[in-house]
């Protein structure tokens, strides 16, 4: 369902006036991020003021569409500096070493929408597995 030209739940958060200007400062061409920041949060201070259901859904999925553009923005510029090289063999072992990591609480409290109106908090652990991290 398409809410028209007056912007809405459906249309999408580009399609509504009151997030127009702050997605328009996190386009690529023209990236003003701490100014688009400045306006996301203006415009979800006025909607969170009206205590209702539906504008509480609004910010939290424009916050969504304005995350979805600054990694869009993030993998659009990224440089590779990596040099191309042959795959193992069939049968050949490939080694990494990262750090390991346990969750003890809070899993996904840190990621959005949720983050945005109540912060995110995460507990977690490094281990180390056979002596290594």
């Amino acid at each position: 369902m398409y809410a028209g030209p007056a912007g809405g739940l459906r249309s999408g958060p580009a399609s509504n006036p009151s997030f127009r200007a702050a997605f328009e400062a996190l386009q690529p061409s023209a990236l003003r991020l701490e100014e688009a920041v400045e306006l996301l949060a203006a415009q979800r201070d006025r909607w969170l003021q009206q205590r209702r259901a539906e504008t509480m859904m609004r910010a939290a999925r424009h916050y969504e569409g304005a995350v979805a553009r600054c990694i869009s923005n993030g993998v659009l510029t990224c440089v590779c500096a990596t040099k191309a090289t042959q795959p193992p063999s069939f049968g050949d072992w490939a080694v990494s070493e990262v750090p390991s990591r346990i969750d003890l609480a809070g899993g996904w409290s840190d990621t959005p929408p949720l983050c945005y109106e109540h912060g995110g908090a995460v507990v977690t652990a490094a281990i180390a597995i056979d002596g290594a991290c």
